[in-house]
């Protein structure tokens, strides 16, 4: 497993050992919610990216049901969740599938009732043999990734009080493990065993957000985020304490996108106009360096390259645009108007795969002088929310009913 100078630091600081975060990953796996770093940059290269008129080849398409769960991938499986509307009730599905053709492999499904913009929403996160999955409604399920048997279940707001429903849209946290630890950002800070689902700890108490959490090193300790109903929060996970907030309220309590960490400097976004900001944090808390309202992106989480981010400003389903901003200053290099707002975009080198709400694929440069387009292909139908995944010479892509694709851009 390859992991990058900054990613070692997080794990050894994390676990205090320097064992690794996750186990039985290759460099070119996607493991859990933006990747091997949670920053939505890929290892890959190699990859083609000169695509015939009518888009890569499509390896397979599968139906895994509603919602916005994205894809993990480790090894020759891939791992999602969807939900399927029975007769009488409805029920979560957690799939692992074979990566080459999309065949089930195995699934394990729980109850789970529909609501508003139905489905799951957070992204499955694979640890060596076990995998974490949090539902809309809180439960919280611990699977063998061998056969999707049950190793525990518990549920967060009946077991640990915590992750009251937020708004009408319902929990979104992707699970994080750093070490021993499984953490859930649901306006409190959970922290668990992963063996066995215990508490060790809740920090804060606010409302939850949609976001979720990032681990980064700071002075040698591990922190991690919360981007809550309150704004962002840190916490010095050493200490098992809160070191600075930030207030940060956005129109519907959405605080949505992932935060981007680069070192200490810590960057947010939200919608509905609200704006982006970049903080710096230090063990006596978090300092603003900027605020504007250059990028106003409702869900979709930034991509930093090479000193610059790249995201979508606008709210889901409306026009937005993609945009370049120099992360240092916030202020814009470039932008491109005319996308729908939707699945959001993921790097790897030095280019950007942006999926549209109307199901467009495109491959533009990475590059702060200006917007580039390499290709596109319109790979599924609407709407699609999910961010686009590459791993391993695929590139996966899904709409909120449920269709998957997989595309395959593997180089000769």
């Amino acid at each position: 497993m390859n992991l990058s100078p900054r990613t070692k630091g997080i794990v050894c600081a994390a676990v205090g050992l320097g064992g690794l975060c996750f186990t039985g990953a290759a460099a070119g796996d996607w493991p859990q919610w933006r990747g091997p770093n949670r920053d939505g940059v890929s290892a890959e290269t190699g990859w083609l990216t000169t695509w015939p008129a009518d888009g890569p080849k499509v390896a397979w398409k599968k139906n895994v049901g509603s919602g916005y769960s994205g894809v993990a991938v480790v090894g020759d499986r891939l791992y999602t969740a969807g939900n399927i509307e029975g007769f009488v009730k409805t029920a979560d599905v957690i799939y692992c599938l074979n990566v080459a053709d999309g065949k089930e492999i195995w699934k394990q499904s729980y109850d789970s009732a529909k609501g508003a913009y139905g489905g799951p929403r957070a992204t499955p996160t694979v640890d060596g043999d076990c995998l974490f999955m949090l539902s809309r409604h809180g439960d919280l399920l611990c699977l063998a990734v061998t056969d999707g048997s049950v190793k525990w279940r518990k549920n967060v707001r009946a077991d640990f009080g915590v992750g009251k429903e937020p708004h009408e849209w319902g929990l979104s946290c992707s699970p994080l493990v750093l070490g021993d630890r499984l953490i859930l950002d649901l306006g409190k800070l959970l922290v668990l065993n992963k063996a066995d689902g215990a508490r060790l700890s809740s920090l804060g108490d606010d409302g939850p957000g949609f976001s979720s959490p990032v681990a980064f090193d700071l002075g040698g300790q591990p922190h991690v985020t919360s981007f809550n109903q309150f704004g962002l929060v840190l916490y010095n996970l050493t200490a098992n304490k809160e070191i600075g907030r930030a207030e940060w309220k956005a129109k519907y309590l959405a605080n949505v996108a992932t935060p981007v960490v680069d070192g200490g400097r810590i960057f947010i976004s939200s919608g509905y106009g609200r704006g982006c900001a970049l903080f710096q944090a230090s063990p006596e808390g978090l300092k603003s360096l900027y605020e504007n309202t250059n990028l106003s992106s409702e869900c979709i989480s930034g991509v930093l390259h090479q000193g610059c981010l790249y995201s979508v400003s606008g709210e889901q389903g409306n026009t937005g645009s993609l945009k370049c901003l120099d992360f240092a200053t916030g202020q814009v290099k470039w932008e491109h108007a005319g996308f729908k707002v939707g699945g959001g975009l993921t790097i790897a080198d030095g280019k950007i795969l942006h999926l549209a709400d109307n199901g467009q694929l495109t491959l533009v440069a990475a590059a702060p002088d200006a917007y580039q387009e390499l290709a596109r292909a319109k790979v599924l139908g609407p709407n699609c929310w999910t961010q686009p995944v590459l791993a391993n010479g695929r590139i996966y892509c899904r709409n909120n009913k449920g269709d998957l694709v997989c595309l395959d851009v593997r180089g000769q």
